[in-house]
């Protein structure tokens, strides 16, 4: 039954379907190509975010030692006057 189905086709009806073919394929590649894009996007922001929380680590950190630093001082400053 499929053969004869294959039969009854006629030129143009194959080069249509042919040509539907391509496109959905060419369709498939830019699919495929924007996917990997896409995960290849998601990577480098993934390791921006976190370079990004890593420095806001720093920073915290950093900014607690000045605060205990400055409430030293502040409390020598008492001691001295």
């Amino acid at each position: 039954m499929a053969t004869s189905a294959l039969q009854s086709i006629d030129a143009h009806g194959l080069s249509y379907v042919q040509d539907d073919l391509q496109f959905k394929e060419g369709e498939l590649h830019k699919a495929e190509a924007t996917s990997n894009s896409l995960v290849a996007q998601t990577s480098n922001l993934q390791f921006q975010l976190n370079k990004v929380e890593e420095l806001e680590n720093k920073i915290t950190s950093e900014k607690s030692e000045l605060i205990q630093k400055m409430d030293k001082m502040q409390s020598e400053i008492e001691t001295y006057k």
